[in-house]
């Protein structure tokens, strides 16, 4: 069988360039900047012999450049992956102490019957108004992240469950605020609060190296 192929990708080994075709094939390969087509035979994969000793450099094909462009894209977005989870700390921080910081220090009477009449004890008051001021601080430094953040998502599932989703799961816009924020702390507490943290000043090495910090 026959095959003529439009070029070679720059550099590349013969073996990989011929690994699409597979099979005892011979193929015809026009060089880019050659007038001549280059005569290949191929025996299976791992034995490739080039008539031609002199592959040389050709350009690279329009699938490959697109290839090597989204990898870099890829490579500079995972070089963005601190900053990330920077804002995203900062940003859950400055909602949380923006709604726990008046439960900490101004709880009212108004408050407090509003968790009562939702079946919650009017001290979970002051617990979420602890959890959320504290939790925003941690979350700001990314000190104990892990824990923040966990204790942060099941506080919003309780909230989900006790207050917003009253009207049934289908009433989402009852619930996406703290949806949201749970997923936010959810991706935290697995993922850890990345490099630009006291996580990482503090615990560097043992948190790189612990059971669930293969995302940090």
């Amino acid at each position: 069988m026959s095959v003529r192929a439009r070029e070679i990708a720059k550099g590349t080994d013969a073996t990989e360039a011929f690994s699409s075709l597979g099979g005892d094939i011979t193929a015809a390969f026009e060089l880019s900047g050659q007038a001549q087509p280059e005569e290949i035979s191929a025996t299976p994969l791992n034995s490739v012999e080039v008539t031609h000793q002199h592959i040389g450099y050709a350009g690279t094909t329009r699938p490959t450049r697109v290839r090597l462009e989204m990898r870099g894209a890829v490579k500079f977005m995972k070089a963005l992956k601190p900053l990330a989870l920077l804002g995203l700390r900062w940003v859950l921080a400055l909602i949380y102490i923006y709604h726990g910081y008046p439960k900490l220090a101004h709880p009212s009477d108004a408050m407090r019957d509003f968790f009562v009449s939702h079946g919650l004890p009017g001290y979970f008051l002051s617990v979420a108004g602890i959890l959320e001021s504290f939790g925003a601080l941690l979350l700001f430094l990314g000190l104990f992240t892990r824990p923040a953040g966990l204790l942060l998502m099941i506080e919003m599932c309780v909230a989900i469950w006790k207050v917003h989703s009253t009207n049934g799961v289908l009433a989402v816009k009852d619930y996406e605020f703290p949806l949201a924020l749970a997923a936010g702390c959810f991706v935290l507490a697995t993922v850890g609060a990345g490099t630009l943290s006291l996580d990482r000043l503090f615990f560097g090495d043992r948190v790189k190296k612990g059971r669930f910090a293969k995302g940090v």
